[in-house]
Formats: C-alpha cells, structure tokens, sequence
C-alpha cells in the first residue's frame, strides 16, 4: 500500500506492483505512507476519505503467475513453509494441479487437512511469525484456532478473493482496473507516461497451457463472480 497525496496505492500480488512503485518514483510524487504488502485493516485512520486504485488480473493468468513466483522460491530455499497452498504437505512436491485445487476453496483445503497434517498448526504459526507482510499476521491473528467452525467460515473463499478482500479491493471507494489495460489506465491516474518498467516478473509460459478440463471447469465455478464482473474468459 502507497500512499499519495491525494490517492491510495493498493498492491494486490502480481499485479505489476513493483513497476507501479518504480513508475511513482520516477514521477517524484510526494509520498505520505508506505508498505508494501500491507492489508486494508492497517490504512491509518486519517487518510480512509482518499480515493483508491488498484489492479486484478485474469483469475486463470493469476494463479499461474502466483505459482511460479513461490515456485521459483522453494526451488532456491527447499523452504516447505513458503507457502502452504504450493507445498500442501510436507515431503509433498509441487505441483500446479493441486495448488490451484487447494485455492479454489481455503476452507476445504483445511478441513480435508485438519486430520492428516500433524503440522498443521506449526505451519500457521510459523506464518504468522515469519512472514514478512504484514496483512498476514493481522489475519490470521483471527484465524489461527482453525479448528473452530467460525475461523473455518472466514476461509470459505478462493485464495484470490481472499487475497483481494486482505488487500482492500472489495470495499467501496476503490477503482480496479484490468492489468490487461495496465499503461492505458495508469495514465488515467498519472498522466502521461513514455515507458512502463516490467519488474519482479516470474517466468512461464502463456497460461492456458498449464490448464487441462477438469481444472479450468475449478476456477470457473469458484471464481465466477470475478470473471463475471470483470469479463475474464478463459
């Protein structure tokens, strides 16, 4: 989250939020707050009346991207607590089949887990503690007793909507534009620009090819709202 004098930044993962710093920067704008990653729950109450801007991505393109980015990093760590929808169990490979599956609905994921995962609860904690961004802790301080029913109920949602209802993009006062139109639509919110810088990208091929029946009937049912509202198709 950044932000600016008279708007609001909100990062949503891998949606060129690296080159939207870098943009901002290059731009020199007068910056008043900044965290990366940072959930909505922790915007200052003094700057809630501004405006805010964001972007989201094809649902199907997204989790590609997502995959391959905490991919790259367990292949460099061997880091099994990287992220727990990548690596679902321990000794378990990855494996992009069943960690779209296991994003489709978080609360599933956990309950078919609940009894066979030993080291499920050191997994949330580890988290919790180790995570560098801070609207992981923030949630799952309400979350972490997973076991009960009502902290299940809180995951009865893909990780994507979850990740947009962490960072902010669900409320109102917030224009989402499609990364599809990403220079078209920052010049909207900051006039003119001559070159936009791709950072932080993770190399894959295009996404379709990663998707077989079976998974993109997954995405579609789960995530019909968003490819309704914002016109996505597979």
């Amino acid at each position: 989250m950044l932000i600016l004098e008279d708007k609001i930044y909100l990062h949503f993962q891998k949606t060129g939020g690296l080159s939207i710093y870098k943009i901002i920067n290059d731009l020199k704008l007068k910056k008043q707050w900044f965290r990366e990653h940072c959930g909505i729950v922790n915007l200052p109450e003094e700057f809630r009346h501004l405006r805010r801007f964001s972007f989201i991505r094809n649902p199907y393109d997204w989790y590609v991207s997502y995959y391959h980015f905490h991919l790259n990093g367990y292949l460099e760590r061997k880091d099994h607590w990287i992220n727990p929808f990548l690596i679902p169990l321990a000794g378990d490979s990855p494996n992009f089949h069943k960690f779209v599956k296991n994003s489709c609905n978080l609360k599933s994921y956990f309950q078919d887990n609940l009894d066979r995962y030993e080291l499920l609860f050191e997994m949330l904690e580890h988290i919790l503690l180790n995570n560098p961004h801070i609207w992981v802790h923030d949630w799952f301080k309400d979350t972490s007793n997973i076991r009960e029913e009502l902290s299940l109920d809180k995951l009865d949602m893909s990780l994507m909507h979850w990740c947009m209802n962490m960072i902010g993009l669900c409320e109102d006062n917030t224009t989402i534009y499609k990364m599809e139109y990403f220079k078209e639509s920052l010049e909207k919110e900051f006039g003119l620009i001559e070159r936009v810088p791709h950072l932080h990208t993770s190399m894959h091929n295009k996404y379709q090819c990663y998707y077989n029946a079976e998974l993109i009937s997954a995405v579609t049912e789960s995530h019909a709202h968003i490819l309704d509202e914002y016109d996505y198709k597979f």
